[in-house]
Order: C-alpha cells, then sequence, then structure tokens
C-alpha cells in the first residue's frame, strides 16, 4: 500500500502486543515520512498487553473521530484459571500464591455464567485505568494503595455476544513466557515488583499445566474485557486472569484488513 497524503485519512491499524497506542503512532510516523507532519489520534484505546484494530484519524479526518468512538467492538481473549492479579491481566501483581482448584464441570458453568452478562449493564472500570477521578487516573489511586478513598467510577456498556469458543491447557512452560513478554511491555508499570511476585509465584506452585478458555465477546464501546475475566473468576469461585486479548473488529473495521506494522 502506497502512503501518500491523498490516501484514505482513516487508517486501521493492527497494533501489537506490548505497545500503548502513542507509541504505535510514533512508529507510524517513522516508517511512513508522509505521516510525520501529520496530526494522528487514535480511536478508543487498547492496552498494552492487548492487540488487534486500532483505528488512527490521519489529518481532517481528525474532525470526525467523535463518529468512530462509539462503533461497536469484537474480542477474542483467553482467560487462565485458579490465579488473579491486581491489574486483571499478567502485567499485575499475583494475588494468590496458590492455585485455586478450578470447579467441575467447568464448561457447562463458564456457558452459564456468561449469559448473565449479555445485554445492558453498569460496569466498573479497572483501578488500572486511565479514568480520571479528582484529576488523578485511576491506576494513580491504586498505586498509592488509596482505593478505599475514593468511588471507582461505572458506565454503562452493552454486551450483545458473549460465547465459550474453547477449554484448554498452559503448561508452566508457556505461560512464563507470556509472563515474560507482559513484563517486557515499554514503560512504568512496576515491572521490577511483578516481576519479583511471578518469581515467587512460580518458585512457590508446582503446578505443571492450567485451564484456559478462549471466549469471543461482542460489546459497545468502552468495555474493559479485563474487568469481564475477572469478574468470571469471582462468580465460578477460582479467579481468573486474562492471558490475551485481540480486538478483531471495530464497527466494519476487521483485524484482517489492518495494516501490521514492524516493530524493532
Amino acid at each position: 500500500m502506497q502512503y501518500t497524503r491523498q490516501m484514505q485519512k482513516l487508517l486501521v491499524v493492527n497494533k501489537p502486543i506490548g505497545v500503548t497506542p502513542y507509541q504505535v503512532i510514533q512508529t507510524l510516523r517513522e516508517q511512513h515520512p508522509p505521516y510525520q507532519k501529520e496530526k494522528i489520534s487514535y480511536v478508543g484505546r487498547l492496552d498494552p498487553l492487548a492487540h488487534g484494530v486500532l483505528l488512527l484519524t490521519v489529518g481532517a479526518a481528525n474532525n470526525t473521530r467523535e463518529a468512530y468512538l462509539s462503533l461497536p467492538k469484537e474480542y477474542e481473549c483467553e482467560a487462565l484459571f485458579g490465579l488473579a492479579t491486581d491489574t486483571y491481566d499478567l502485567l499485575g501483581l499475583v494475588q494468590n500464591l496458590s492455585i485455586k482448584k478450578v470447579p467441575d464441570l467447568l464448561e457447562e458453568k463458564i456457558a452459564t455464567t456468561i449469559k448473565s452478562y449479555v445485554g445492558k449493564q453498569q460496569q466498573s472500570y479497572p483501578p488500572f485505568s486511565s479514568k480520571a477521578v479528582h484529576g488523578k487516573p485511576l491506576f494513580w489511586w491504586a498505586k498509592q494503595d488509596r482505593l478505599s478513598e475514593i468511588t471507582i467510577p461505572t458506565r454503562e456498556i452493552s454486551v450483545t455476544d458473549f460465547t465459550l469458543l474453547s477449554l484448554n491447557a498452559c503448561s508452566r512452560n508457556e505461560l512464563e513466557k507470556k509472563v515474560s513478554v507482559a513484563i517486557s511491555v515499554q514503560g512504568d508499570f512496576r515491572q521490577e515488583a511483578i516481576k519479583k511476585r511471578w518469581e515467587t509465584f512460580f518458585t512457590t506452585n508446582t503446578q505443571s499445566s492450567f485451564v484456559t478458555a478462549r471466549l469471543h465477546v461482542s460489546c459497545s464501546s468502552g468495555t474493559y474485557i479485563r474487568s469481564f475475566i475477572n469478574r468470571l473468576g469471582e462468580s465460578l469461585g477460582c479467579y481468573a486472569v486474562a492471558t490475551e486479548i485481540m480486538r478483531t473488529s471495530v464497527g466494519a473495521y476487521s483485524v484482517d484488513s489492518a495494516i501490521n506494522l514492524t516493530l524493532e
């Protein structure tokens, strides 16, 4: 695809794991000189550990950016059962050093539980998110251990589909690799403390395999998938953490037609 100033001003980018949307824009400017002087904004955030469709508005398209913010989203994600972190994903402090036993008839219980997540509802923002409260992002309150001083805000979301795709197993080696990738994210995300806690977890826990589930979610803009995975673990009584979140589409824009960036 040739990048010129006359090209379409809405870009559909396949955001890789481990970078922020801002870093995606920086990479786009570096790799494609025509964009170096253009105003570029991302439409909707994706967590550093999430990957998939990220919309970018370029130049005059920023004037219509709001129209894209409300587009529905689709995700495929993976939940690992038996443990929890304070961020609800792998880039967080492990909350329990011993694995909790997953319930019997897990497939049936997951399928039944996620049915109750379909429809309109209020969802609390994750403690580690950028939503501002009293002028500071929620992650600031969480890092300061001051969440008890505030009320975590909620927002109305809508889920149109929540489906269990498969139950699988994740080996200890695979989980260690996923954690290593998570900790290598650029930026200040408490990596040293998180790394030490995971090292303690793997030293304390000798389990060789972990139960995972592959899930599909269709939802409104602003929905936090890692919050749903945390909630699912709580409902099942065994905890759960997001090990992968892939945004497969935003409205009619699919990851299959997205631009792939080469990251060094």
